[in-house]
């Protein structure tokens, strides 16, 4: 899982502190309706990918049991709040910073 920003050397870490609230505190930043409101519009480029299927290829090429349209309908928002506290625990998160690593 990657998250990534760009942002100011200045900003480096008032941005990781931002996302580390939001990985703590998940519930508060991740409620039912913006869970509803990010399904929705995931549902909506789906759609738009079978009206024009040569958008997206891609999907044709992957196994069907690891694309997202299998299994959307079935994905619940406890689901997400599930894989943030088992894979996105904040210390064992790599923080790179482009400035420090590749100077």
């Amino acid at each position: 899982i990657n998250i990534m920003t760009d942002t100011s050397f200045k900003n480096i870490d008032i941005v990781q502190n931002q996302i580390k609230g939001v990985l703590e505190d998940k519930a508060k930043f991740l409620t039912q309706e913006r869970f509803d409101i990010l399904k929705d519009e995931y549902l909506t480029k789906l759609e738009e990918a079978d009206i024009l299927n040569y958008s997206n290829f891609g999907r044709y090429m992957d196994n069907p049991e690891w694309r997202i349209e299998t299994i959307i309908n079935t994905i619940t928002l406890q689901d997400v709040h599930d894989i943030v506290d088992k894979y996105l625990k904040w210390d064992d998160i790599y923080k790179s910073v482009d400035k420090t690593e590749f100077e």
